[in-house]
């Protein structure tokens, strides 16, 4: 194999699968295993966690019983469904079958969960379920982290990752809060009210009768937001 075509594909040498020629299910079943077992290196999952479909190789495949089986695939390849796989037979050092295939793969991982349906706002219950990679729409929650609310309804089962979840706020816009404002050695202190939601720590707008326009600060405490100028 040349370089450039070695720089272009992961190889993935899979050992020898009996691809009985003498029945095309048999070397359609070896074939599979071969494909499942380098889907499974290149994602760093089980064999068992890999399913792919029917190749549809027929007559194509044309290796004899104990050919071994090459599989190469892009180094992009996500395996998130079709994926564009090439196919290698060798048999007496010899290549018996060279074709490219598009089956559908799909990688079972374990991931955080919804426990049950949640609607917008509303707080999400984690469980631990097995779902398919390409269901993964962002990095998952980390398992112990939160508590998260639902940026968007949930199903019980459904992946949870920081697309469809954000932490519960600390505050939520339209809380009354206490904002201390300090200029130099002035400290002023007034009435607000939130204008977005916050966690602890987060910068977050405060509006107030007492001030012109809004002001920035930290939430220190719930009720608290902490400012060193306005605007």
């Amino acid at each position: 194999m040349s370089a450039r075509r070695s720089g272009f594909f992961a190889l993935l040498l899979v050992g020898f699968a009996p691809a009985g020629a003498a029945a095309e299910g048999g070397a359609e079943e070896a074939v599979i295993e071969a494909v499942r077992r380098h889907v499974a290196e290149r994602v760093g999952v089980r064999t068992e966690d890999v399913d792919v479909g029917w190749l549809g190789l027929g007559a194509a495949w044309r290796c004899p019983p104990g050919a071994a089986v090459h599989v190469e695939s892009s180094p992009r390849e996500d395996f998130r469904g079709h994926a564009d796989l090439r196919l290698t037979g060798v048999a007496g050092g010899e290549v018996c079958t060279d074709v490219r295939v598009r089956p559908r793969v799909t990688v079972w991982v374990e991931a955080p969960v919804a426990a049950r349906p949640a609607e917008p706002g509303e707080t999400v219950s984690l469980a631990t379920g097995r779902v398919p990679l390409a269901l993964l729409a962002g990095a998952p929650v980390e398992e112990g982290s939160g508590p998260w609310e639902a940026r968007t309804h949930l199903d019980a089962g459904d992946p949870v990752t920081a697309r469809v979840v954000r932490p519960v706020p600390d505050a939520r816009r339209g809380d009354p809060v206490t904002l201390e404002v300090e200029r130099g050695a002035l400290r002023v202190t007034v009435a607000g009210r939130l204008v977005e939601d916050a966690r602890l720590g987060e910068v977050v707008k405060v509006a107030s009768p007492s001030t012109t326009g809004v002001v920035e600060g930290v939430l220190v405490e719930p009720d608290l937001v902490r400012a060193g100028g306005g605007r």
